[in-house]
């Protein structure tokens, strides 16, 4: 079974780039099923520099570079990352991924991460949430990283943005 690993990515978002790669490669080395890292960014002149740490790493990757689309009031960087999402998610339709899973780019996870969620699919979930350990030392559950979600969803549910005009709410 291939998995997908999908990271939404931009300079910003990607400032401890070295130590993520170097955490990519022991879940890669640990993880009992073939993967793939696909990263997604609106920032075109970051891809070089990624494309370069990249080539330095024995990861199976690929970089997707997108133009966002948001209305021109909008203000959020929300819609940025919403889109990388949707354009991995497409990646994994478009070359027949049973699973994907998120991480974000700048966290680092437990090297059998994969394994781990893998699990529970065993069990009959079609998504699997990851909570994870703040820096102030608290649990959150509203992060998208390390989120594995199968085929029979991703393919039917796009993720989308909204933000009022008056920049009051925003919602991915």
């Amino acid at each position: 079974m291939d998995i997908i690993i999908g990271v939404p990515i931009n300079r910003k978002s990607g400032y401890i780039l070295h130590h993520f790669l170097q955490n990519q490669e022991m879940i890669k080395r640990t993880t009992r099923f073939p993967t793939r890292i696909v990263f997604s960014t609106e920032d075109k002149d970051f891809s070089p520099f990624l494309e370069e740490c990249l080539a330095q790493t024995h990861l199976d990757y690929s970089v997707i570079n997108f133009d966002v689309e948001k209305p021109q009031w909008a203000r959020d960087r929300i819609w940025a990352l919403t889109q990388a999402r949707e354009k991995i998610r497409h990646y994994c339709i478009e070359h027949d991924i049973p699973v994907l899973v998120f991480v974000d780019s700048d966290m680092t996870f437990d090297p059998n991460l994969i394994n781990i969620l893998m699990k529970k699919i065993h069990l009959g979930y079609d998504v699997i949430y990851n909570c994870y350990l703040l820096k102030n030392g608290r649990i959150t559950f509203n992060g998208f990283g390390g989120t594995l979600v199968k085929r029979n969803i991703f393919k039917d549910v796009a993720f989308r943005c909204y933000e009022t005009s008056d920049n009051k709410y925003v919602v991915d």
